[in-house]
């Protein structure tokens, strides 16, 4: 007989996943398959038992049944599995009786299975679980049947890791590629008898590596045989929850795993009601949690007037989310905004770890230069404040882009250390290892000497400060304060890559302020060689007054450069307060401001996704398609161009991250002629003189990456475009922001019209120079 190996059983039970592909969600649809393989298994292991005991003891079946539920258990009958596949009708309703039935009887599975219903879940009729049933039917899973029974957890597993990729975005929410978690692991030395933690543990991957990596070190396991580990967990999503149990059940792992919202109810509380204590704690946190906390409402019910008239009714207050209420103390260094609870779970993780612990936490790599009340946390967790300890972040690691399923947003790994070793005090370890990866089409990999290349030079660092060229750098606290005031941001710290040039907005504009400065100053020189005939140079002044003429140009070719690199972080500080509000016909800047996925914006402004105002250019009116030529577009079945109407884009879809967007009829004819795609954009929504701008800030930039735009070879169509989000100002201000965009641009031009004047100049001083031998 064959046995079935856990390769071949991970094979078989994914293609149920072909049975369903096209009636469901695959990632609503995880947990049903892994309830199904639970009864199954169940089922042939009693019956596997039972024979064992006919076979050698010579009971009748009836007999051998009651022995095996005395030994291991009652197996109740609505659970059995023949009784489930031999029905043709109700079989959600059965399906659901039997798991809750199960779980009765083993206190390990208790809310593992019944945390989905088969019964009233979209789409799965009997029509469907039947044939669904009768595929995992055929599996034999008894002990006996399977090549390594012990190996069922790393099945368990890797069904996990294949539905995080086919589930895409979703797929990072509950799944950690192998590369990064061993990556954490070694960054916080894990040792044996340590306890390690995990907030947000999703389906648990990262905890299950910690405890094969202890299993496998001289001294891992205890003298009853068990790994030398106390692992605890906590998981926010229930359905994730429950395979991380299963997981654990299938090894047969003793882990801690709480279900619950980490930052509102955190599990794992001592009898008196206290934060535990940790080791060693790693997660890959939840990118941006938005909501993360329900805020303490600070409205107050306002008394009626004393004279008993009817008064016009006041706006009613905003909530006060600056007011919140924690039991556990945790939020010492700052309230994070309510859309961005990176540091709320940062501050979380610091509060449960020991005196001498260790944390590795995968974060989105903007948290290192947020501004704000995150930008204050940073420097508190930097510097310290408030009576809270600083000197906190013992390095920061920049990660290629795209490694997460779904997500090509930038990552960095934050390493948190409360008793840092003595030459690291007042000392971050700053590794830019965001170069070197595997690249694939649709996520990209940590190769392992990528991971060793990174521990080889943190460990370096750690010892004796060794730091690499472009790659590692030991920065102190006050180089971090006093010249970049606690920025994180690694490309402040390394030489900017050629082709990804990063802007210090702040710094540029300074440096904008002090050569306008030498340019007044230099001004007042050249006024002597100016009258309003012109220039008035004498020949023994020529070289004098070139060399003046020619410091000139160099000031207004460095403010051209610099004013250009600037304009889209003029354009984001433009969409980040907006213009303002019309009232009685005038102007007046915002007041209000509220969270969104973009981070904050006014309180007016809507947030839309880009298909909802936007159509494809590959419709016309009439429904009739358009087809991209060289000479532009061409309706389909025609050979008549189309005229493209001037609210249209078009774009590149393998292009799109390197700017790959054109408006203009030069560029759209060439987009056309390469076979791309456009759309067009609804005037009475979104004016595309605003979407044009809103295109350069960094806030599309941060739609893109999320979208995946930046992996390499990532070719979006328009329906996974349609995803971005745009902000939405009212008309009127959308033409006030164009306005103010437009007076920039024509500043820019202004600027550009003197280099180019000065240039000239340069040019006829030259020409008056007596030719040298």
């Amino acid at each position: 007989m064959t046995l079935l190996s856990p390769d071949q059983l991970e094979q078989d039970l994914w293609a149920s996943t072909e049975l369903l592909r096209e009636q469901v969600d695959l990632y609503d649809y995880k947990n049903h398959v892994f309830g199904l393989f639970v009864l199954k298994r169940c089922h042939d292991v009693f019956v596997e038992r039972v024979q064992a005991l006919v076979a050698a003891e010579g009971m009748s079946r009836k007999r051998a049944d009651g022995v095996v539920q005395e030994q291991y258990g009652i197996y109740p009958q609505t659970a059995r599995w023949p009784g489930l596949q031999e029905r043709k009708k109700g079989i959600g309703e059965a399906l659901d009786k039997a798991v809750v039935a199960l779980e009765e009887h083993r206190p390990a599975l208790a809310g593992v299975l019944s945390v989905v219903q088969y019964q009233g879940h979209k789409r799965l009729s009997d029509e469907v679980l039947h044939p669904l049933m009768n595929h995992i039917g055929a599996l034999k899973l008894g002990n006996a049947d399977l090549e390594d029974p012990s190996r069922l957890g790393e099945v368990c597993e890797g069904l996990v890791r294949r539905y995080a990729v086919e589930s895409g975005k979703r797929g990072g929410a509950f799944s950690t590629p192998a590369p990064v978690s061993r990556l954490l692991l070694e960054l916080v030395e894990l040792q044996a008898g340590h306890s390690l933690y995990d907030p947000s543990c999703g389906a648990a991957g990262t905890l299950f590596d910690a405890w094969r990596m202890m299993a496998g070190r001289p001294g891992g396991k205890r003298a009853d045989g068990r790994v030398d580990l106390d692992i605890f967990g906590q998981e926010k999503l229930p359905a994730t929850w429950a395979m991380a149990k299963l997981c654990a059940y299938f090894h047969g792992v003793e882990m801690k795993l709480e279900l619950g919202d980490t930052l509102v109810a955190p599990g794992h509380l001592s009898p008196e009601g206290l934060l535990p204590r940790f080791d060693r704690a790693v997660a890959q946190l939840p990118f941006t949690v938005k909501n993360w906390w329900t805020p303490l409402e600070a409205e107050v019910a306002e008394a009626p007037p004393a004279d008993g008239k009817k008064r016009r009714r006041k706006r009613p207050a905003e909530p006060n989310y600056k007011k919140l209420v924690d039991e556990h103390k945790r939020f010492g260094y700052g309230i994070p905004p309510r859309s961005f609870g990176d540091y709320a779970f940062v501050q979380h993780v610091l509060a449960t770890l020991k005196e001498d612990g260790r944390a590795a936490l995968v974060m989105p790599h903007d948290v290192l230069f947020r501004d704000g009340d995150e930008g204050r946390i940073r420097n508190a967790l930097l510097f310290g404040s408030h009576g809270q300890s600083g000197d906190r972040i013992e390095a920061v690691i920049g990660l290629p882009p795209a490694l997460f399923y779904g997500s090509g947003m930038p990552t960095c790994v934050v390493v948190l250390n409360k008793n840092k070793p003595a030459p690291l005090r007042n000392k971050v370890i700053l590794i830019d290892a965001s170069k070197a990866f595997a690249r694939g089409r649709a996520q990209n990999a940590l190769r392992p000497e990528d991971v060793e290349h990174i521990l080889r030079a943190y460990r370096a660092a750690v010892e004796d400060e060794r730091e690499e060229p472009d790659y590692l750098r030991v920065v102190g606290l006050r180089e971090v304060k006093q010249g970049h005031r606690g920025n994180l941001n690694l490309q402040r710290y390394f030489a900017p890559d050629e082709t990804a040039e990063v802007v210090d907005a702040e710094a540029l504009a300074t440096e904008l302020t002090g050569l306008q400065e030498q340019e007044q100053a230099l001004d007042l020189r050249l006024a002597a060689f100016l009258t309003e005939q012109g220039w008035q140079v004498e020949a023994g002044e020529l070289e004098g007054c070139l060399s003046l003429a020619e410091e000139k140009l160099e000031l207004l070719s460095s403010q051209y450069a610099a004013s250009r690199k600037l304009r889209p972080s003029r354009i984001q500080a433009l969409l980040n307060r907006g213009y303002g509000t019309r009232r009685m016909g005038k102007w007046s800047p915002h007041q209000s401001f509220k969270p969104s996925p973009l981070g904050v914006i006014p309180g007016n402004w809507e947030l839309r996704k880009l298909g909802e105002l936007a159509t494809p250019l590959a419709e016309t009116a009439s429904g009739e398609l358009c087809q991209p030529v060289a000479d532009g577009w061409r309706q389909a079945g025609s050979g008549q161009g189309l005229s493209v109407p001037p609210q249209a884009f078009a774009f590149d879809p393998a292009r799109l991250y390197q700017g790959g967007l054109a408006r203009n009829e030069k560029e759209l004819a060439l987009l056309a002629a390469d076979g791309q795609q456009g759309f067009v954009l609804d005037e009475t929504l979104l004016l595309p003189a605003f979407f044009d701008c809103y295109r350069q800030s960094e806030w599309w930039r941060f739609c893109l990456e999320r979208l995946g735009a930046a992996v390499e070879e990532a070719c979006l169509d328009f329906s996974a475009l349609a995803e971005a989000w745009v902000p939405l100002p009212p008309l009127s201000e959308q033409r006030k922001l164009v306005t103010e965009w437009e007076s920039q641009d024509q500043a820019l031009a202004l600027l550009q019209r003197r280099l180019l004047d000065w240039q000239a100049h340069c040019e006829t001083l030259r020409a008056r120079l007596p030719e040298r031998e």
